[in-house]
């Protein structure tokens, strides 16, 4: 806090981070549906890539409106970090479980609300566009069996388009948020275990 949306935050978060942080650092410039200009001017010797919220997640980070969203694949040549969940399904699912569960919804049921259909959606989008418009797309923390599909395996020299899981996904299930009394909730949501044992394989590969 604030949100590193424009290059005065990001210069003031290396300056803490210089002062505090035991680790090395690097820090993304987020982008917002009206921040591109700023995107653009900033110098990316420094910035390792903008990142993209296709899903609301921490913060006020949305990017909803893909008229923006086209232009800054098309427009920005460097790495797009992209969170990619639809919004819509989500609010749709997130609606429905709230009609059944009016007294609130089960810790349980958030890989409903922030379900595979949500994410394969989204990274089904953001591949199109990165592959109608040569971006240079990284698509964070993948869940499911159904993304690995859209990606291509082979050497990493010339990629346009990469993708990371994280230990959760490949540790966990769905099945632990309840268990676990919602340690284990996160954004993206923890899926099956079919798809931990598919990302498995996948990270091995």
């Amino acid at each position: 806090s604030p949100l590193t949306t424009t290059i005065e935050a990001w210069e003031q978060k290396m300056a803490r981070a210089a002062e505090v942080s035991a680790a090395n650092y690097a820090f993304f410039l987020g982008a917002t549906n009206d921040n591109l200009d700023e995107i653009l001017q900033a110098d990316y010797t420094r910035i390792p890539g903008v990142k993209l919220f296709m899903g609301s997640s921490t913060g006020n980070m949305l990017v909803d409106n893909d008229s923006e969203i086209r232009r800054l694949f098309a427009r920005f040549h460097r790495v797009i970090a992209c969170h990619a969940e639809s919004e819509e399904i989500i609010t749709a699912n997130r609606q429905q479980l709230q009609a059944r569960y009016p007294e609130g919804i089960p810790v349980g049921c958030h890989s409903e609300i922030r379900s595979r259909q949500a994410c394969l959606e989204a990274t089904t989008k953001a591949v199109k566009l990165a592959r109608e418009t040569g971006a240079r797309l990284h698509l964070m923390h993948v869940t499911t069996a159904d993304e690995l599909a859209l990606l291509r395996p082979g050497n990493l020299t010339g990629k346009r388009i990469t993708a990371e899981t994280c230990p959760h996904y490949l540790c966990f299930t769905d099945e632990s948020v309840e268990r676990t009394g919602g340690l284990t909730k996160c954004n993206p949501a923890l899926k099956t275990e079919s798809d931990r044992r598919e990302l498995l394989r996948a990270v091995a590969d």
